[in-house]
């Protein structure tokens, strides 16, 4: 993290909102998740956690109108945010952090491509995760192709694969509902 960064409470109100969006508190946000407010580049900073629990990269996400949304700030590109690890079976890909992080807070391992591309890499270090592999995207044509290329790139492990579908993203859905919908996926 870089020195000049600040406990996100200690952030704009903006980096709340996108944090609150989320069911987070900022405290939380920094507490549970490590993120933290860095002012010079105007970004909510995300550490990324590597399969061994390391911090392998640091992720941007703007809350203003900066693009991209989330720029990774250090790190591979092919790197992806990883909640923290959970006693579960399964692990749900998603497309973005706080997705992540809902899925994680209703008990789930859950990790976020960040986007709708699935690379070769994001692969291998989804298959780190578990034998039993959830695809949740976004109810959308995007959605659709992210999930397609999901299911291309894991044909090549032995994983089980399925799918979720709703017309919300996790992150705007309560836990139960989450775990609702895992239970319920095809």
């Amino acid at each position: 993290m870089p020195p000049d960064a600040v406990p996100l409470p200690a952030g704009p109100l903006e980096a709340w909102q996108w944090v609150l969006k989320g069911g987070l508190s900022p405290e939380d946000a920094t507490g549970t998740y490590g993120m933290h407010w860095h002012e010079k580049t105007r970004r909510v900073l995300i550490p990324i956690y590597g399969p061994t629990g390391g911090m392998v990269g640091l992720l941007g996400r703007a809350v203003f109108k900066e693009r991209p949304k989330y720029r990774m700030m250090s790190g591979n590109a092919d790197t992806i945010f990883r909640a923290p690890h959970r006693d579960s079976p399964v692990v749900v890909v998603v497309e973005d952090v706080l997705s992540a992080i809902a899925v994680h807070r209703a008990g789930v391992n859950a990790v976020a491509v960040l986007g709708t591309a699935i690379t070769p890499e994001h692969a291998a270090q989804i298959t780190q995760s578990s034998g039993e592999v959830v695809g949740w995207f976004d109810a959308d044509g995007a959605g659709d192709k992210a999930w397609t290329r999901l299911r291309g790139r894991m044909g090549l492990y032995p994983v089980v694969l399925t799918r979720v579908q709703t017309a919300k993203d996790p992150k705007a859905l309560h836990r139960q509902q989450i775990r609702e919908a895992i239970t319920n996926r095809t």
